[in-house]
């Protein structure tokens, strides 16, 4: 509870992107998020979530509109990369055994 009695929410069964959105994620950035949401494991080229992600008019203004957030979603480790280049949103195992794991084994 916080101190003025008001209850918090309990945000440990929602992704680890969504309890951030309000915090300091631009737009663009959840837009990312939203699309990559539903890809499949496998993930998206760059080229393909600069297409289909926002609108056309953003394409046709400039293809590559998503790089520089899609290196700023990457620093921030809310999305990986495969061996092939391609962008994905870590699924929920490897974030589980991530933080499982012992460093001094």
């Amino acid at each position: 509870m916080r101190p003025n009695g008001q209850k918090t929410k309990d945000l440990s069964a929602a992704p680890r992107w969504r309890t951030l959105l309000s915090m300091w994620l631009c737009e663009q950035e959840q837009i990312i998020l939203r699309y990559l949401e539903h890809v499949d494991e496998a993930g998206a080229s760059p080229r393909e979530i600069c297409r289909k992600a926002w609108t056309k008019d953003a394409w046709k203004d400039d293809e590559r509109w998503a790089y520089p957030y899609l290196g700023s979603l990457k620093d921030k480790k809310l999305i990986e990369t495969t061996p092939a280049g391609f962008y994905r949103i870590p699924p929920p195992e490897e974030e589980d055994e991530k933080k499982n794991k012992n460093p001094f084994k």
